[in-house]
C-alpha cells in the first residue's frame, strides 16, 4: 500500500508506530496536530439563523478563503457546497442566493451557469437601461460585440457616432494647422 495513496495510513489520519514489544499487531495512534478537514472547516463559521458567516480569511474581493490540508485554496463557500451538497457540476459557479459573498450556508448556495449568476446579479451592467450620457439601450440604438473568450458588451450607437465624428474632424485638419 502507497504511503500516501487514498486508503494509506496517512491519509486515513493514523500513522504507524514500532510494533508492540510483544510481537502483537501494529499498534496505530490518531494524529491529533490536524483535526479532520470538515470539522477544520465549520470550526472557521459562525451559524445563526440566517447566513452562516464565514470568520476566518477573507480576500479583497469579500469572498472567504479556506486553506486545503495538503496545501492549495479554495473558496469557503465552494467547500461548503461541497461538504453538503456534494461535487459542483462541470461548467457551472456556485451563486449565492442571498447575495451575500461571506456567506457558507449551502441552503444559500446554488449551482447555476455563469450567465445565470450575472443576471442574477443587481449591479451588472447587463441590467443598465441607459448608457452612461442617458440613451436608451434599445434594440435600433445598441451594438453587440462578442470578443474572442465569447464576452459579449454593449455599445450605444449615439455615443459611438459622437466620438466618430470628433475622431474625424481631428483627421480633417486642414494643412495650415499641422505645421
Amino acid at each position: 500500500m502507497s504511503r500516501f495513496g487514498n486508503g494509506s495510513a496517512i491519509a486515513a489520519g493514523r500513522v504507524r508506530t514500532a510494533p508492540p514489544s510483544d510481537g502483537g499487531a501494529i499498534a496505530q495512534r490518531r494524529i491529533t496536530a490536524m483535526p479532520a478537514m470538515p470539522d477544520r472547516f465549520w470550526g472557521k463559521v459562525d451559524k445563526t439563523d440566517g447566513c452562516w458567516l464565514w470568520k476566518a480569511a477573507i480576500g479583497d474581493d469579500g469572498y472567504g478563503r479556506f486553506n486545503l490540508s495538503g496545501g492549495g485554496q479554495i473558496m469557503a463557500h465552494r467547500m461548503a457546497y461541497k461538504l453538503v451538497k456534494g461535487e459542483i457540476p462541470e461548467g457551472l459557479v456556485i451563486d449565492h442566493v442571498c447575495r451575500n459573498r461571506g456567506c457558507v450556508n449551502p441552503w444559500h448556495l446554488e449551482a447555476v451557469s455563469q450567465l445565470e449568476n450575472l443576471l442574477r446579479c443587481p449591479g451588472w451592467p447587463g441590467h443598465r437601461t441607459h448608457c452612461a450620457r442617458g440613451h436608451k439601450f434599445t434594440e435600433s440604438n445598441t451594438w453587440l460585440w462578442t470578443d474572442k473568450r465569447g464576452r459579449v458588451a454593449r455599445y450605444c450607437k449615439a455615443c459611438w457616432a459622437v466620438r466618430h465624428e470628433i475622431a474625424r474632424k481631428k483627421k480633417r485638419r486642414p494643412a495650415d494647422e499641422s505645421i
